[in-house]
């Protein structure tokens, strides 16, 4: 699994175990993400949070900017 510009809070973790040894939790998981230039994103949809991590150095895929033309 590779980075992408913005992930889930499940996707980070599943990052996190394959790449570290470090057990996951909501505090190894932010830390891993902020160490590798994400930011957390906590938005409240339907009433409840929900984790993203936003990288904003990564480019956007191409075929996200096509469509977006």
């Amino acid at each position: 699994m590779e980075f992408k510009r913005i992930m889930t809070f499940n996707q980070m973790q599943k990052h996190l175990t394959e790449h570290t040894c470090l057990i996951p939790s909501r505090v190894t998981v932010g830390k891993y993400a902020r160490r590798n230039g994400f930011r957390p994103y906590k938005p409240m949809i339907g009433g409840r949070l929900r984790f993203y991590y936003v990288n904003e150095t990564i480019p956007e895929p191409k075929e996200k900017r096509s469509n977006a033309k």
